[in-house]
């Protein structure tokens, strides 16, 4: 059966309407080879009427971009829909903070430079929800000393008259667990909750403590121990059966326990026992659980760096040789630089459990801008924490040199005295470390104090005092890090020792990757005739560094250095001090930061190259 044919005009018609769809259609889609319109991207976001929250705190939370500062970085698109979820979102963040009445308007204006627009955001905060009740009881038949309440409250972040909102009540409320936690109730609860009026703008805080028993500690099980005494470990072990448990108290005993390298990890945790409602304390028992290391490891490295060029090191060590947690390591090392090695022995606990002995032996051929010379050094220490973040550390100093040659003349080889040099020096030195990251910090401080007197008694051939000090501070600004360095240093020719009978090898030395940037490596300071460093009996060094973030791992700085080198001891005059200034980029890797510095030295010798490059790894101080 055949379909009906349809009638001519029909046909001319279906026809029509074909062609034209099509037509249409390739005006819609400009074509094969057309280019469809771009899409509007954000060139700026400019807020108005912030006042109680960071801007960067707002964006932070926001799907909607801000165009970043670096250049070769396009620039984040822009949609309405999202936009619009962000102005939700923003309000969002206001009622978190207490701000109820919190209104949030876009405009969208399209930029100088098209497909760009600028995004306008107005905020009207409102009048903040405020605190204006708060009641915090303990809940009846408790006996938990008021006291106890007293002080937990006390540390609140939360008192009448502050703004009050969600995110201020979940941290007052884990602050006072917490609190009542490192007293020893570590089973506390808290009954009831706040009643917020948004259009009174009041909040009441009604809370009933119900602490729980109080935990003390039971029996402490060590488990996981195949090679390592459990005998040596009890001076590290800090949980005393009978004593109250805090989170205090495990986390004193899992660092001091990681703080031996004998584990791959240490875990510390209570094990919970059922108690009765109305028993006032309740005993649990604690399990140290230790994953162990191989007591035995070689280690090898090759690397690069501008001053030292390529360099290598070697190693083997064993953590707990002869049992009694001593370490022995042997290291060989070379690079451009010179090579050499070190046989290091420690012995924690020596006499005492906090003190720690510790010899060293370094051999070292060095080939530096200021001399060529072979040296041996022979050291023994005690060192000891005295407080929470210091330790001091005292000991003697052996070492023989044989300079080679030194900057400004050869040394005659057929006159020993000129060549050989027998140091015999005490060390002794505070050391405050209160850093957050000791590879790559980002707050904290770190302060050396040292002292080194050498003499003939000593069995010295050269006497003098050497006096230095640093300082390193870190202050985090967002995620930008400001960092700061103060170093100064003088040697104290005293006795029948004079300024040159100093030897090369215990002078002063300043400029390159590590101090000040826009010098060569030690060419800060006095140089010969051959531009050769001299050396100083002074020095004096400071730092500024921001260190800012890029993109993921990579990072970038920018810094400016200055410092000082002088022919004689406690000499400093500000129209001597050299400056320089450069950028930087890091790379953030798991051995710390690789390094790329950029140097101008301001006001270098005419002599010297005014731009330096330098590559390491770790940052420059």
């Amino acid at each position: 059966m055949s379909a009906p044919e349809a009638d001519a005009p029909d046909a001319c018609r279906i026809l029509a309407a074909l062609l034209l769809g099509m037509l249409v259609g390739c005006a819609t889609s400009g074509g094969p080879d057309a280019t469809p319109p771009p899409e509007a991207t954000v060139q700026r976001l400019a807020w108005r009427g912030v006042e109680a929250i960071p801007v960067s705190e707002l964006e932070s939370e926001m799907l909607t971009e801000a165009p970043g500062w670096q250049p070769w970085r396009d620039p984040p698109p822009f949609d309405d829909a999202t936009l619009d979820s962000d102005l939700r979102r923003v309000e969002e963040i206001y009622r978190r903070r207490g701000y109820y009445d919190a209104r949030v308007q876009a405009q969208v204006d399209p930029a100088p430079e098209p497909p760009g627009v600028v995004i306008r955001l107005a905020v009207e905060e409102g009048e903040p929800v405020r605190l204006r009740e708060r009641r915090i009881v303990l809940a009846e038949g408790t006996q938990l000393e008021p006291a106890i309440l007293e002080r937990a409250i006390a540390a609140l972040p939360l008192r009448e008259g502050d703004v009050f909102g969600s995110e201020v009540y979940t941290g007052a409320r884990a602050k006072l667990l917490s609190a009542l936690g490192d007293e020893g109730f570590l089973l506390a609860r808290l009954d009831g909750g706040a009643e917020v009026d948004p259009g009174a703008h009041a909040a009441r805080l009604d809370w009933k403590v119900h602490p729980g028993a109080r935990v003390r500690i039971g029996e402490v099980r060590l488990m996981g121990l195949e090679s390592v005494d459990p005998a040596l470990l009890q001076p590290e072990i800090t949980l005393e059966p009978g004593a109250v448990l805090t989170p205090a108290v495990m986390g004193d005993t899992q660092r001091k326990l990681v703080a031996l390298g004998l584990f791959r990890s240490v875990v510390v945790e209570p094990v919970r026992v059922a108690a009765k409602k109305e028993d006032p304390e309740v005993v649990w028992p604690v399990q140290i659980r230790f994953e162990e290391r191989r007591p035995r490891s070689i280690r090898a490295g090759i690397g690069f760096g501008t001053e030292d060029r390529l360099r290598g090191l070697a190693g083997w060590s064993h953590r707990n040789w002869l049992g009694g947690l001593r370490t022995l390591s042997v290291e060989a090392r070379g690079s451009g630089l010179g090579f050499g090695g070190e046989l290091r022995f420690v012995q924690p606990r020596f006499f005492d459990p906090l003190t720690t002995f510790e010899f060293q032996l370094q051999p070292a051929r060095e080939t530096l801008p200021a001399y060529d010379a072979d040296r041996l050094r022979i050291g023994v220490s005690l060192s000891r924490p005295l407080w929470k973040s210091w330790k001091v550390r005292g000991g003697y100093g052996f070492e023989f040199s044989r300079v080679d040659a030194t900057a400004g003349e050869v040394l005659d080889p057929d006159d020993p005295d000129t060549r050989s040099f027998t140091l015999g020096f005490l060390s002794l030195a505070a050391v405050r470390s209160a850093l957050d990251d000791p590879l790559n910090p980002s707050r904290g401080s770190w302060l050396e104090l040292g002292v080194e007197p050498a003499s003939d008694l000593l069995g010295s051939k050269v006497e003098y005092l050497r006096l230095n000090a640093e300082a390193r501070r870190f202050f985090p600004i967002g995620p930008t890090v400001l960092a700061l360095r103060l170093r100064g240093t003088s040697i104290d020719p005293y006795g029948d020792s004079q300024r040159d009978d100093i030897p090369s090898t215990r002078r002063l030395f300043s400029g390159g990757s590590t101090s000040v940037r826009g010098f060569p490596f030690q060419k800060l300071g006095p140089l010969d005739d051959d531009e050769d460093p001299l050396g100083g009996l002074t020095l004096v060094e400071s730092s500024v560094e921001l260190r800012f973030p890029i993109w993921r791992d990579l990072g970038g700085v920018v810094f400016s250095d200055a410092g000082q080198v002088a022919l004689e001891p406690y000499s400093f005059r500000f129209g001597d001090v050299f400056y320089s200034a450069g950028a930087g980029l890091r790379y953030i890797t798991p051995v710390g930061p690789l390094r790329l510095d950029f140097g101008y030295g301001i006001n270098a010798p005419s002599e010297l190259d005014s731009f330096q490059v330098h590559f390491s790894v770790g940052q420059a101080f």
